[in-house]
């Protein structure tokens, strides 16, 4: 039984490393502009500050939302690519739960970012031990229920919670709704669907004669490829119109 639990917990650290991959990226790149939103705060110019939210927020979706749903599709094969010898079977099942978590973690770490350039750190402290306790009492109530997989859940919800916080702390400081970037969060994410149905059928097809490698490569290629079109597609007449200088 504690060999089981032991294989488990490897597992679970295995997939979270691959999970954290796209948010690493993703968290360095918005957080680049982190200095300026402090300066435009400290200035008082929130016209500015809500533009440099807005383009941080859409550099982070931009590449969290499509690596997460790839590596959701992708997940048996993934994992059995890179950690073969590690329960693959296991791994690809945990993987694909915990993938979508890359999400909820990324917009964690922007929101971090963006209440410490606002100098809501006491706030964020407080946000980040309400989130640890909620995933503390769900990591013994949990897995009786889900299993191995209600470790991942305890951690979903209490993102989730330290997420929404930070949510409510930014619109209570400096205010959200009028962040002009709904359409383009819209269009990443219908693009990303695209991407992830695509790939998800390309895959069920490409098992039939094709190795991991193969599969991997093909449908992570393909699929950045018809996630670029898809939101260049759904954008075109803004494009369009943006080089009409309308």
């Amino acid at each position: 039984m504690r060999g089981e639990e032991e294989i488990v917990n490897a597992v679970i650290g295995l997939a979270q490393i691959l999970v954290l991959i796209p948010v690493s990226i993703t968290t360095g790149l918005s957080v680049s502009i982190i200095p300026n939103i402090t300066k435009s705060f400290v200035q008082n110019n929130f016209g500015l500050l809500k533009e440099q939210m807005g383009q941080s927020l859409l550099i982070l979706t931009f590449i969290i939302m499509p690596a997460s749903f790839g590596i959701f599709v992708l997940a048996e094969p993934l994992y059995q690519l890179l950690l073969a010898g590690n329960s693959p079977v296991l791994g690809g099942q945990i993987l694909k739960v915990y993938a979508p978590a890359a999400i909820l973690i990324a917009f964690y770490g922007i929101t971090t970012s963006i209440l410490q350039a606002i100098n809501q750190q006491k706030k964020l402290i407080i946000g980040l031990f309400i989130g640890i306790i909620i995933k503390v009492i769900l990591n013994f109530a949990l897995p009786s229920i889900f299993l191995e997989k209600g470790f991942i859940l305890a951690t979903y919800f209490g993102y989730f919670t330290s997420l929404t916080f930070n949510i409510l702390i930014i619109q209570r400081t400096i205010g959200l709704k009028r962040l002009k970037i709904k359409y383009r969060l819209v269009s990443i994410l219908v693009s990303a669907l695209i991407m992830a149905i695509s790939v998800y059928f390309l895959k069920e097809f490409l098992e039939e004669f094709a190795g991991t490698f193969l599969i991997v490569m093909i449908c992570s290629s393909l699929g950045i490829l018809l996630y670029i079109l898809s939101l260049y597609g759904i954008n075109f007449f803004r494009f369009r119109n943006f080089l009409k200088g309308k």
